[in-house]
């Protein structure tokens, strides 16, 4: 199960992607989601990643993988 953060978060990305067919920025996400700390973004994505729905590619920026995972979200 997602917080609401998360899902917000996972929206995001999603809709972001379809629209420009690559991922926002921290800044970009930070904006979006009222957050004012790039260590809070990370946190979202880190625990996103944990619950299997995203997929990160270490030291590269906007690197991404959304997984098609069917959840209680």
């Amino acid at each position: 199960m997602l917080t609401f953060k998360q899902k917000q978060l996972l929206d995001y990305l999603k809709s972001y992607f379809i629209k420009k067919s690559i991922f926002p920025t921290f800044d970009e996400m930070k904006k979006e989601l009222k957050i004012k700390s790039k260590s809070g973004i990370h946190k979202l994505l880190i625990g996103l990643e944990e619950k299997g729905f995203i997929e990160r590619v270490p030291h590269k920026a906007r690197a991404l993988k959304i997984r098609n995972k069917i959840d209680n979200i």
